[in-house]
């Protein structure tokens, strides 16, 4: 950082800002006065200049301007007066900084407005006493022959150069301004060129009325970048501005990409922004385009937060997902077409199952508890003399009477 001023050149009375800060920890010093230990500032003339160095002398901070007076203001901010020799040597810049023991001096750069010496005037103010204004015809140019007899800076007058610009404001506050033709020394008769507004000057010219030497506007006196131009120059630049300029025009009246094109591109530009796009984006849901987007943006800030989440997020998602493959890993190869084909036909196998037993099988079991009702119905009327053994008397088989007792010579026979 470093602190920058514009001064017009030949300004007299110039004063400049600098800062202070301490060296260790950067914060502003505010102690310090024109002779504080190590005090050393100087100033440079341009790029070229030598640095010159100066001694400090005591200043307040709304006192008159001093050469070289130094004095803190503000939160370590001061002021420094410069001589007046700076601004009027002819560079277009001065440096300026300097150092106290323990502590860092921020300067800074006075830029010089008008520096060229050969482009720099002086305002010089001078009074009419009494005299008149006469207007006459010279060529094809309305002039006006200026009597400045009575005007009092003789010198200023004898030594006004053709070219150079003055105002003329009378009693009233009414301001004319003229350009100089030509000066005759003997009488002090000025011829100048016709009037801006087409006029001329005339009337008489009163005690009080003033007269101002602007400077010189003549091509001959003006430097351009710090370059003194002659006469041939200034043409010369004025001709490459033109042909310039000319080109611009072509360019811009060029149809395929001049200003009729550009023209036209922003029309067709302003239909997308103001119709077409509009029409595409729909109506917005919220107050505007912007707020959805910023709705949506914060949506995506909510989820991102769920996603980063250690208990449900994505991270633990994918240590669930992780776990559930593990898992269905245990299940194996289908026996069939797929896993979904062994679940199919075991369920139809189920079905069958739950046929059975829930239908067929009791039936069958009340059928079978029937016959074995019939059976038992009839054992129940056999009866048994001898433990394990069955000892019914059998009378007759397949309807044939049984004889005989079973006894040698007696034995069972059909009849």
């Amino acid at each position: 950082m470093s602190f920058y001023k514009k001064v017009q050149h030949g300004a007299t009375d110039v004063s400049v800002t600098f800062k202070v800060l301490d060296s260790t920890d950067g914060t502003p010093e505010t102690g310090y006065v024109f002779n504080t230990t190590g005090v050393d500032f100087w100033y440079r003339e341009g790029a070229t200049g030598a640095v010159d160095t100066f001694t400090a002398v005591t200043q307040t901070v709304t006192g008159a301007h001093v050469d070289y007076g130094l004095v803190h203001v503000q939160d370590g901010v001061g002021r420094l007066d410069l001589p007046d020799s700076v601004a009027t040597s002819g560079v277009d810049y001065i440096e300026y900084g300097g150092t106290f023991t323990g502590m860092i001096v921020i300067g800074g750069v006075i830029e010089l407005e008008g520096a060229s010496a050969a482009a720099v005037r002086t305002f010089t103010e001078a009074t009419f006493i009494t005299d008149t204004v006469t207007s006459g015809n010279v060529g094809d140019n309305t002039t006006t022959l200026v009597d400045l007899a009575d005007f009092v800076d003789a010198n200023a007058l004898v030594n006004s150069t053709a070219g150079e610009l003055w105002l003329w404001q009378d009693s009233n506050g009414a301001l004319e301004y003229f350009r100089v033709q030509s000066m005759t020394a003997t009488t002090r008769h000025a011829t100048v060129e016709a009037w801006p507004d087409g006029g001329a000057l005339s009337g008489t010219v009163n005690t009080g009325d003033k007269l101002w030497r602007v400077g010189y506007v003549d091509m001959n006196t003006v430097a351009i970048s710090d370059t003194q131009q002659t006469a041939g120059d200034v043409p010369a630049l004025v001709t490459t501005v033109d042909t310039v300029v000319d080109g611009i025009q072509t360019d811009l009246s060029n149809g395929t990409d001049g200003l009729g094109a550009i023209k036209t591109d922003t029309a067709a530009i302003l239909v997308d922004t103001g119709t077409t796009i509009p029409n595409t984006l729909g109506t917005p849901a919220g107050a505007s385009m912007s707020a959805d987007i910023a709705a949506v943006k914060s949506d995506t800030a909510g989820i991102q937060t769920d996603l980063s989440n250690g208990t449900d997020g994505l991270g633990a998602i994918k240590t669930d997902t992780a776990a559930i493959l593990v898992d269905t890993a245990i299940l194996g190869s289908p026996a069939g077409a797929s896993m979904s084909a062994d679940i199919a036909a075991v369920k139809s196998d189920t079905a069958a199952i739950l046929q059975d037993t829930g239908t067929d099988i009791p039936a069958s079991i009340t059928t079978i508890d029937t016959v074995v009702d019939a059976v038992k119905a009839k054992t129940d009327n056999l009866v048994f003399t001898v433990a394990n053994q069955v000892d019914a008397n059998v009378e007759s088989v397949n309807t044939q009477v049984i004889t005989g007792d079973g006894s040698v010579g007696n034995e069972f026979q059909g009849a």
